[in-house]
C-alpha cells in the first residue's frame, strides 16, 4: 500500500497522468471539431487534422515543460514551501440556523450566499515535507438565497488559523486545520417582519481542508472546504427585534476556489 501511495504522490507520475488525460481530451475534441467543420464548411479534412495535431503537440509540450520546470523548483523549495503564503478566494457558503422562537417553536432556517475571502498563512517545517502553520482569514458573504430568515450580509474579523500541512512535492500541498473567528451578521430578520432586525456578533470554530496546486514557482490554484459553527454569543443590537431568535445554534458549510501566492 505504501508503495502505491509513494508512486502516485511522485510529481513526475502526476505529470505523466496529466499528459495522458490532456491527450485524451484533445483527441475527443478533435474528432468533434473535424466532424463539425467538415459538415458545415466542407473544409479539407487534411488541413483540419494538421491543425488539430499542431495544437495537440503544443499542449503536450507545454505539459512536458511544466514537468521539467517543476523539477527545477526543488532546488528553491527544498522539500517544503516555508514562511509566507497569501490567497484570494471566491466561493459559496451555507449557514444553517437552529433556534427557538419567542412562541416556543423550534425552527430551522438557512441563509446561502457568495463569499469573498483572504487567507494568510505562515508555514513552518517540522520534518522534511511535514510542518504546521499559523495565520488568519477574513471574508465577506453576500446572501443570494434565504428562507425564514434574511440578512444584509456577514463578515468576520481577522481570527486565528492553525493546523498541519504536507508538501507532497513542489507542485502539490495539503493543509488540515481550523479557524477561530469572530463573525458579525448584519440586519438579521424574519422574512415576514423585515423592519424588525438585529445585528449579532458570535465566535465560530471551523475545520478546514485546503489543497494547493502550483502552476509556477510562486503562484497556483487553491481549493478550500470548511465546516463548523457557533461557539459563543458575544452581543447583539436590536431594532425592535423581539421576534428574532436569541437562543440559537449555527452550522456552516463552505467551498471556495482561488489563487495562492507563495512569498519566497
Amino acid at each position: 500500500m505504501l508503495s502505491y501511495i509513494r508512486y502516485y504522490c511522485n510529481y513526475q507520475v502526476m505529470i505523466e497522468h496529466l499528459r495522458f488525460i490532456l491527450l485524451a481530451v484533445f483527441f475527443v475534441g478533435a474528432g468533434i471539431s473535424i466532424s463539425m467543420v467538415d459538415n458545415i464548411y466542407a473544409a479539407p479534412l487534411s488541413s483540419v487534422t494538421d491543425g488539430v495535431v499542431s495544437v495537440t503537440e503544443k499542449a503536450v509540450q507545454s505539459i512536458k515543460d511544466l514537468g521539467d520546470e517543476s523539477r527545477d523548483w526543488e532546488k528553491y523549495v527544498r522539500f517544503f514551501r516555508k514562511e509566507h503564503n497569501l490567497s484570494f478566494m471566491v466561493g459559496y457558503g451555507m449557514k444553517n440556523w437552529s433556534f427557538i422562537t419567542k412562541e416556543g417553536e423550534n425552527r430551522k432556517a438557512g441563509i446561502y450566499g457568495v463569499e469573498i475571502g483572504l487567507r494568510y498563512n505562515y508555514d513552518i517545517s517540522l520534518y522534511r515535507r511535514f510542518g504546521y502553520y499559523l495565520g488568519t482569514t477574513v471574508y465577506y458573504k453576500m446572501p443570494t438565497s434565504t428562507g425564514y430568515l434574511d440578512c444584509f450580509g456577514e463578515f468576520n474579523l481577522p481570527g486565528i488559523s492553525g493546523g498541519f500541512l504536507i508538501n507532497i512535492n513542489p507542485m502539490f500541498r495539503v493543509y488540515v486545520g481550523s479557524d477561530l473567528t469572530v463573525v458579525r451578521i448584519i440586519d438579521l430578520s424574519r422574512k415576514d417582519y423585515p423592519d424588525q432586525d438585529i445585528d449579532i456578533s458570535m465566535v465560530e470554530l471551523s475545520g478546514v481542508v485546503v489543497w494547493d496546486m502550483f502552476f509556477s514557482l510562486k503562484g497556483g490554484m487553491r481549493i478550500e472546504g470548511s465546516y463548523g459553527g457557533y461557539v459563543k454569543k458575544l452581543s447583539y443590537t436590536s431594532n425592535f427585534g423581539e421576534d428574532i431568535p436569541r437562543n440559537y445554534d449555527t452550522r456552516n458549510l463552505k467551498f471556495k476556489i482561488g489563487y495562492v501566492y507563495h512569498l519566497m
